[in-house]
């Protein structure tokens, strides 16, 4: 045991002894004059040591000396240790199931070349000078001749640090046959990373029963060179495919993938032969859906349904910035809008640091979807107005696609949400979700459609003032407009419709509305209704709690009259309607109705009834709407929403089943010359309503 001078800071190195077998698992790469490293604990040994102290260090350096004289330290049903690389200065990242995805395609082994970009700088250790060599592998499979290779290596040096530079190499892949004869060709023996050279590489290669495809990779390389001018050296990224007995340790497939790094020239490819200098390499996964999943606690196996991101401000961005980090990135992103330098102060994405003499500008959702790149998807931009393109029938399809699981609309735009609330469910749009704030940023609201659309996001905005203004100690607070909600002043005559808000008060919001998307990612959108969830921010100014309510569907009347309309009825409308009409069996009866319309969808949201005056009157024959009162109560209760709910119509009952009546018509004709906005006359009948529309225009 070596003790460094942080000790008990940092906890102390145990090396085995000279002479110890180093071909067992779990022992850090050694070579002629080193002693083996064992790896007696999986993390961080030096945080290990600070919640265990040395007799927990004592106790896992006895539990490995015990499995390595047992030979148990490759565990089957744990999975085949691969060769350790975690001290690897050189570092390739690459897609491991791409990898093996072109082995398993041929199975009789082989070679593959590929695209390599890298990062490679000089430094100093020791006194001693070596270069290092971070490259990325590309998917793309090069079809590698005379031709073709000059193009395909370059180096350029930074000209203010001549030891840095950038350029484009070359990658190659080896793999062994799957077969030997009717035996499966296995590399059984496990061995720490002792390669030098190009000598020992290709030992190495002999041991997983590739050493023929790696000559003949190398020979083609040097015979592609000869004929080039005088250049280099470039760095060669050489992986080689070892098939051990049984899958690896956290994978599925038995395939180990060992990444090298060597330099060759032309047109010498390899002046020293089989001494030229090789370094194992570290490997790390490229940024993948799977690997982001995995990160994020979900299944990379899991089918992830393309849903559309429409809004890209503040917080549609940081909704479509979170869900991409988990692998689950919006297949399409939609605004028209702009980026300007205030979008700073809370857009998921950051301006360029030449601020100053960049403007930030362009397209929101163009900029989103070139971040979202970054993270390994690829949405589809949209800079259409959202509304008229949702509104054209013709024109819809492109924004809403008929394979899209959901649309989240974070616009907070009224046109927006009207647009998509008139979409008909036979037209085959996603479920809508509405992600918004209110009160200043003191609530957030996720709604939720139901399956059909129904309830869908006109209803549930009806619902949802409904909720606030039933809801104790909620009402006020929610529909309070606040002195940070309005137009605000970015620039000399420019403005701004938004809330002010920090940053951070928008991210909280978006971050759980973010996971409750993740959930219904992963155990799917409601089935048998919609939702409602209602986000608060706590007086501390910093806990939030959520509230869920679950909304059954409408009940939608056509009503007769003028153009298309439909009644679409909340379920408590309906039972209050029920039980009215239950309370009186051999009178007609009735009373108000209450909500919002849309004039876009052309419907009335009915979310309440209001009780008939005290002065109305009921017979088996007709239902007397009085008026006592009225105008007072609906002026009160519109208050208590803000406004938010209003008058629509009247409903009455008919003992028997029938349609409107000679007088109902009248009705209708006197309502709806006494008003400016469209009304409706529901009537409730033993078989089911009928919608009678009140319009004069």
């Amino acid at each position: 045991m070596e003790f460094p001078a942080a000790f008990p800071l940092k906890a102390p190195k145990v090396y085995l002894r000279e002479g110890f077998d180093c071909s067992l698992a779990h022992i850090s790469p050694t070579g002629p004059e080193q002693r083996g490293e064992p790896c007696l604990f999986y993390g961080n040994l030096d945080e290990f040591h600070q919640r265990e102290g040395m007799a927990g260090i004592l106790n896992q350096l006895k539990l490995w000396l015990e499995r390595a004289a047992l030979g148990t330290l490759i565990d089957p049903n744990q999975g085949w240790e691969p060769t350790w690389r975690d001290s690897c200065t050189d570092l390739l990242v690459a897609d491991a199931d791409f990898l093996r995805q072109q082995v398993d395609q041929a199975p009789r082994g082989g070679t593959a070349w590929f695209r390599l970009d890298y990062f490679e700088f000089e430094e100093r250790k020791g006194g001693q000078s070596f270069r290092r060599v971070q490259a990325q592998l590309h998917r793309e499979q090069l079809s590698l001749n005379a031709r073709t290779i000059p193009s395909l290596i370059e180096k350029r040096r930074n000209r203010e640090n001549p030891k840095l530079a950038v350029g484009h190499s070359l990658g190659l892949l080896v793999w062994p046959k799957a077969l030997h004869g009717k035996q499966p060709v296995h590399a059984g023996r496990y061995a720490p990373e002792t390669v030098v050279d190009r000598d020992g590489l290709i030992a190495r290669a002999r041991e997983f029963g590739c050493e023929d495809r790696l000559s003949e990779g190398f020979s083609w390389l040097e015979r592609l060179l000869d004929s080039q001018a005088t250049g280099g050296p470039w760095p060669l990224v050489l992986v080689l495919c070892a098939r051990r007995p049984f899958h690896l340790i956290g994978c599925d497939s038995p395939l180990e993938l060992c990444p090298y790094v060597l330099d060759f020239h032309a047109p010498d490819a390899f002046p020293k032969g089989g001494e030229t200098q090789v370094r194992p390499a570290g490997h790390r996964q490229v940024i993948t859906n799977g690997l982001l999943q995995q990160m994020s606690g979900l299944d990379p196996q899991e089918r992830t349904r393309r849903w559309v991101q429409i809004g890209c401000g503040s917080l549609g961005s940081k909704i479509a910035v979170h869900l991409a980090r988990a692998g689950w990135a919006p297949g399409d992103v939609v605004d028209s809008g702009a980026l300007t330098p205030h979008n700073a102060a809370r857009h998921a994405l950051l301006p360029p640091a030449l601020i100053g003499d960049l403007l930030w500008a362009g397209p929101k959702s163009v900029a989103l979807a070139e971040a979202l790149k970054g993270l390994g998807s690829a949405p589809t931009s949209h800079t259409h107005d959202a509304a008229a393109e949702i509104h054209v029938s013709e024109a819809r399809a492109h924004l809403l696609p008929r394979e899209a699981w959901m649309a989240v609309n974070s616009t907070a735009s009224l046109c927006v949400r009207e647009a998509l609330g008139s979409v008909p469910n036979e037209d085959g749009a996603p479920r809508v979700v509405e992600t918004s704030l209110f009160s200043d940023g003191q609530f957030g609201i996720l709604t939720v459609e139901g399956p059909a659309r129904n309830p869908n996001t006109l209803d549930l905005q009806a619902q949802l003032y409904n909720l606030a203004r039933e809801a104790p100690g909620l009402q006020e607070r929610f529909f309070t407009r606040g002195p940070n909600t309005g137009r605000q002043v970015v620039g000399e005559g420019c403005g701004s419709e938004t809330m002010v808000m920090s940053d951070a008060q928008v991210s909280m919001f978006a971050a759980s509305m973010a996971k409750a998307l993740l959930d219904f990612q992963k155990r799917d959108l409601p089935d048998d209704g919609g939702r409602i969830i209602i986000g608060s921010l706590g007086d501390d100014g910093l806990s939030l709690g959520w509230q869920s309510h679950d909304v059954p569907p409408s009940v939608v009347v056509p009503a007769e009259g003028g153009t298309a309309w439909t009644v679409r009825i909340s379920a408590q409308a309906n039972e209050a309607i029920r039980e009215d009409v239950a309370r009186w069996p051999r009178s007609e009866t009735g009373g108000i109705l209450v909500g919002r319309h849309s004039e876009v969808a052309r419907a009335f949201y009915v979310t309440g009834v209001l009780p008939a005056p005290a002065d109305s009157s009921r017979s088996a024959s007709e239902f007397v709407l009085g008026v006592q009162n009225l105008e007072k109560d609906l002026a009160e209760y519109s208050r208590t929403c803000g406004d938010g709910l209003y008058f629509l119509g009247t409903w009455h009952s008919h003992l028997q089943t029938s349609g409107p009546s000679g007088k109902d018509r009248t009705t209708a004709r006197l309502l709806g010359e006494t008003r400016l906005v469209p009304s409706v006359m529901l009537i409730h009948t033993p078989t089911g309503y009928r919608g009678l529309l009140a319009d004069s225009i």
